[in-house]
């Protein structure tokens, strides 16, 4: 069997220097300087030609470094590093090159807004519908803003909302959906020297993009977290005062109109930034600013806003109430009714009602995987031409841009089973724990329910024409309308009955005629769970179909175990095919997106909820290098054999929960703890030390093979050995030579025991494979051609003679077996493993190889596990992500004191970097420009060939 196939996932992007304040509870703005690594060339600074993403504006720094530690926390300062107006030249050519006539002329807003300045400096904002009459107030001396072109506002507004998660990245350009979650705006801001707006917060999260002039901005945050309403006392408008304070004291009920005050509607200090062109500033919701201008210009700011957690909760409620009689039931109060003791008679109901929404899995309901799908429209041509026909195609594409909405039926077409046909075994292997159900908030209607009656209307109502053939017409209406299938998702939370999420699909398979009998049948809020039959398994169109419905929300994925804990996410793992790779996810900086119209499948979830419950005290810690992380004992569910054992921690780092366990290499009771260990941890990820160049030790060895191996180990002379290592790995003679003299002693101390060489290797490869959903299995150690360069360079030549002897000699007189157990006991009560022991030997008289084959590697995984944390604890979950480190033994300790130690002096990657340092790889253009920076920002997933 061929090893399993890796491939490398891009952590983060070049390490960043940030000046000014950290990213505490009490700092406001993070300035990103320029960023330099350490062999002094300058990151080149993106220069915009395509999509606008999330990643290119905020360049040099990492995306997902700013949405996992900055966004609705603090501002970010991103100034530009060359040439600033030529970084966002495709947005200028799309603004007019900034012509302020044609900018007011072209806006998407009805009327342009000037701003008058009154005496006692509020500003007063007035709506101006005749663009030369605003034209002719802008060159009066009157600040002016409106909003975007059309084709400018619909791609920021659709991209940034995808790239940040907000709404789910849903967007309606038309603005006219009740049911979307993701809404925004692009204002266009032309500012006359020396205005002045001063102090107010928005409610929306914002990205500020300069064009062209200069402004001050003084930032300093809000109160409010999370504001509903804005708050603007630098308007003169009175009349709104009372709506914003009462918004405010939902949330702080000390609040005070007016301008900011620390420790009264404001908290920390107050900072400036200066925007020039090129530069970008994002602040949060709650952030209060002021802004000057030094020099007129253009700026263009992208506000973003999504329904909250409250809002689409009690949509999805209203939704269940209304199928019951009584809550529909007008408010009334007669002499026959009491309002009051009616109303709380329904209350006394209403915990049922939300348990029941619970136990069927009310999230997957309410936001099923078609919703977390944003998407990104193309920044369109100014071409007059093209407006109707883009129109249009929003109109049709409606459900596809992030409404939920699509009234054009699917079909069952090549393209439609290749997008959702899901895998029969890993079906199967599912149905064992899991069954489908029917969305208690979803409704299926077929088309012919909706048509009949005005069809049978029209047809009485035509006269007998000979030439008519409207009955024909209407047969073979009626004909398709028998097999199209309406499906609408929580449709009954807001006044317009509008649905979250509506699909028609054309087809005659059999799962869509019993599902609709079922919904026929069915009268409650309960889940109704869908009786399998076998021919959905083995028919593509049907598993098609029924992965369709998983993927609208129609079906939810529901254990059979009604106290488990595990939701939908099984049903998220089928949908590889149209959702961004793992490395998608992993990957940081300008190329964040690689697929903007694809569902983010979140990490894989537990059916066992035990450990998350007693692990909930243990406190979060801030995911660095320098964190200070706590190693906390081992939570009660861990198997008695292994609790206590030295060789076992488990630490915190971020949202993630790393269970590390140190293994002795040749042993099996160290391969049966491994086992152990995950069957009882059920790990997302699993972390092993091992390079792309031991991948091998994954696999286990059948009979047949290891009788093959035997008779080759026979035959191979010392010096083919040699030969076959060279070809492998490279490296000089003496490398290989030390390679092969190490290899064999272990080997030889494996065949002596009868065991298998990092056997416990191949227990996590074996349940890496086994597992539904499958867990990440990463590679994690040192590159082996780098460990052995760098510790060769560590000796001088007289100490390499010794060390070359040294391992002759063990390969040449080897202990017999008995003295081996002796020694691996000793090893193992020592908490140590066969590598570390044997180099602990060598220690004093080496104290440099030591060094290097043992310190380092802690350093390096150490590192690694950092990186692989902050890439996990990014992704969306309702829990701790969980993941089994499986490390020699010795590693422990020192691994345990590289995550818990301050180094605030350096980042993981600056460790990293350090550690791939070689005088033979110095001036190598290949090593210095391609293999360090894979080696220093790259992550190895495995990926099962056989899958």
């Amino acid at each position: 069997m061929a090893p399993p196939r890796s491939k490398r996932q891009r952590i983060s992007e070049q390490p960043l220097k940030i000046l000014g304040t950290s990213c505490t509870p009490s700092a406001a703005v993070i300035k990103v300087g320029q960023v330099c690594s350490d062999s002094g060339i300058a990151f080149e600074q993106q220069v915009i030609e395509s999509y606008i993403t999330l990643g290119n504006i905020l360049s040099p720094l990492d995306a997902d470094v700013f949405l996992a530690e900055c966004f609705r926390k603090c501002a970010v300062h991103v100034p530009a590093m060359s040439n600033g107006k030529a970084r966002f030249q495709l947005l200028l050519e799309q603004l007019f090159h900034l012509n302020p006539e044609m900018l007011l002329r072209e806006t998407s807003s009805d009327n342009v807004f000037v701003w008058l300045k009154q005496s006692n400096g509020l500003i007063r904002s007035i709506e101006v519908s005749d663009p030369d009459a605003a034209l002719a107030l802008l060159k009066s001396g009157h600040s002016t803003y409106c909003r975007a072109p059309p084709s400018v506002e619909q791609h920021l507004v659709s991209s940034l909302l995808s790239q940040t998660g907000l709404g789910c990245g849903q967007y309606d350009p038309t603005g006219q959906s009740a049911s979307c979650l993701g809404r925004g705006e692009v204002e266009v801001f032309i500012s006359t020297a020396g205005h002045e707006t001063n102090w107010h917060y928005d409610f929306q999260e914002n990205f500020t993009l300069q064009l062209s002039g200069v402004k001050k901005w003084t930032l300093q945050k809000g109160a409010v977290k999370h504001p509903l309403r804005a708050c603007t006392p630098h308007y003169a408008s009175p009349e709104s005062v009372e709506a914003q304070l009462k918004s405010a004291h939902l949330s702080n009920p000390d609040f005070v109109y007016g301008y900011p005050q620390e420790g009264v509607n404001a908290v920390g200090s107050v900072e400036e930034v200066t925007l020039r062109p090129g530069d970008v500033l994002y602040f949060p919701a709650g952030m209060w600013h002021k802004i000057d201008v030094i020099e007129p210009g253009v700026s263009i700011n992208v506000s973003l806003m999504a329904s909250s957690y409250a809002s689409v909760t009690c949509q999805a409620l209203q939704h269940v109430l209304l199928k019951d009689e009584h809550w529909r039931a007008s408010v009334s109060h007669n002499s026959a009714t009491n309002v009051v003791d009616q109303l709380q008679a329904l209350l006394g109901k209403l915990p049922g009602v939300i348990e029941v929404l619970k136990r069927n899995y009310g999230a997957e309901a309410i936001i099923p995987p078609v919703m977390r799908a944003g998407r990104i429209i193309p920044l369109e041509g100014n071409d007059d031409d093209d407006d109707d026909d883009y129109d249009e195609e929003m109109d049709e594409t409606d459900g596809e841009r992030g409404s939920g909405r699509d009234d054009a039926p699917v079909e069952l077409d090549s393209q439609f089973i290749e997008q959702f046909d899901m895998s029969e075994t890993k079906l199967r292997d599912t149905l064992i724990l899991m069954r489908l159900s029917i969305n208690p908030l979803a409704s299926m209607l077929r088309k012919d329910e909706i048509t009949s009656f005005y069809q049978n209307i029209n047809r009485s109502a035509i006269t007998n024409d000979e030439n008519t053939s409207f009955e024909d017409a209407s047969n073979v209406t009626n004909a398709k309308a028998q097999c199209t299938y309406v499906l609408n998702v929580n449709y009954a939370g807001n006044d317009m009955h509008e649905s979250s999420v509506r699909r028609c699909i054309r087809s005659n398979v059999q799962l869509l005629q019993q599902l609709y009998l079922l919904s026929k049948q069915r009268n409650s809020n309960d889940a109704s769970l869908v009786n399998f039959d076998t021919k959905w398994l083995i028919d593509e169109e049907e598993r098609a179909t029924l992965g369709f419905l998983i993927h609208c929300g129609y079906l939810l994925w529901v254990p059979l175990d009604k106290d488990s804990q595990t939701h939908g996410a099984l049903a998220r793992t089928f949908f590889l095919k149209q959702s961004p790779t793992f490395a998608t996810q992993w990957r940081g900086g300008s190329s964040s997106i690689a697929n903007p119209s694809s569902t983010i499948i979140q990490a894989p979830q537990t059916a066992d909820n035990s450990t998350l419950t007693s692990t909930a005290a243990i406190n979060s810690t801030v995911l660095s290098l320098n964190a200070s992380n706590t190693v906390s004992p081992f939570v009660p569910n861990i198997p008695d054999s292994l609790r206590g054992r030295q060789t076992l921690k488990k630490l915190r780092l971020g949202n993630v929960d790393i269970y590390l366990i140190g293994t002795a290499h040749v042993s099996n009771d160290s391969s049966a703890e491994v086992n152990s260990l995950l069957h009882a941890v059920r790990p997302h990820a699993i972390f092993v030390e091992l390079c792309d160049a031991r991948t091998a030790l994954l696999e286990t060895r059948q009979l047949d093979d290891e009788s093959a191996a035997a008779a080759n180990n026979k035959t191979l002379s010392f010096t083919q050995k040699l030969q076959a290592t060279q070809q492998q790995q490279g490296g000089s003679r003496m490398q290989t030579l030390s390679t092969v003299l190490l290899t064999s002693v272990q080997e030889d101390y494996a065949s002596t025991l009868g065991v298998e060489l990092g056997g416990e290797f191949q227990c996590a490869s074996r349940y890496w494979k086994s597992t539904l959903p499958q867990p990440f299995l990463l590679l994690g150690d040192r590159p082996l051609q780098l460990t052995l360069v760098r510790a060769w360079e560590s000796l001088w030549w007289w100490p390499k003679v010794k060390v070359m002897a040294g391992l002759v000699w063990s390969s040449l007189f080897k202990p017999n077996k008995e003295e081996i157990r002796k020694w691996l006991a000793s090893v193992m009560e020592d908490g140590s493993d066969v590598l570390t022991e044997s180099f602990k030997d060598l220690q004093k008289h080496f104290p440099t190889l030591y060094t290097t084959i043992i310190d380092e590697r802690d350093a390096w995984l150490a590192a690694k596990l950092t990186q692989t944390c902050r890439a996990l604890y990014r992704r969306p979950t309702h829990e701790p992500f969980r993941l089994v480190a499986i490390v020699g033994a010795g590693h422990v300790p020192g691994i345990c004191a590289k995550l818990t130690a301050s180094s605030a002096n350096q980042t993981v990657e600056q460790v990293l970097l350090d550690l791939c340092q070689t005088r033979k790889w110095a001036k190598d253009p290949v090593v210095q420009k391609e293999a360090i920076p894979m080696w220093v920002h790259d992550i190895t997933q495995l990926q099962d060939v056989d899958a």
